[in-house]
């Protein structure tokens, strides 16, 4: 895995979905605004019966980088696991349908990966100023030791 962050680094963003048609759309802008562009994002429509597809749909047929797959509900981890099955990416992050990514997470989460040559980088979340039910990713910044996992 290490070898690959010489090369471009390819996220892929995990985003289960079960009648979120409230909040997903807002969910694919933050990932679209990434300051860092080499992900994918693979939405799994977990069986929604809301407008959920229809938005995720949408998205999908405008950024190829946006890929959507439904099936009958089977719960969160079955969505994720079969997105695990369909993902080509390096990293793998999980966003819910109702949460933010902050716009540079990705180019955060590649320096650190580049800096202490890991596998594994977790990081911290922020309710939303928006909406204090929400949660926002951020990472511990590096002068405070974010959590490091080295596989060897």
């Amino acid at each position: 895995m290490r070898s690959r962050l010489v090369a471009k680094v390819k996220f892929s963003i995990i985003m289960p979905v079960y009648n979120g048609e409230k909040y997903i759309a807002q969910s694919i802008q933050c990932v679209k605004a990434q300051t860092y562009a080499n992900w994918e994002l693979m939405i799994i429509d977990d069986g929604s019966t809301d407008g959920s597809g229809v938005i995720v749909q949408k998205y999908a047929q405008e950024d190829e980088r946006i890929r959507y797959h439904k099936q009958e509900n089977t719960g969160v981890s079955g969505a994720r696991n079969k997105a695990l099955e369909l993902i080509e990416g390096d990293y793998v992050i999980f966003l819910d349908a109702d949460d933010e990514l902050q716009k540079n997470i990705l180019d955060i989460l590649v320096q650190t990966l580049q800096a202490n040559n890991v596998d594994i980088a977790v990081y911290n979340a922020s309710r939303s100023p928006f909406d204090a039910t929400r949660l926002i990713p951020f990472t511990v910044p590096f002068s405070d030791s974010p959590l490091l996992i080295d596989s060897e």
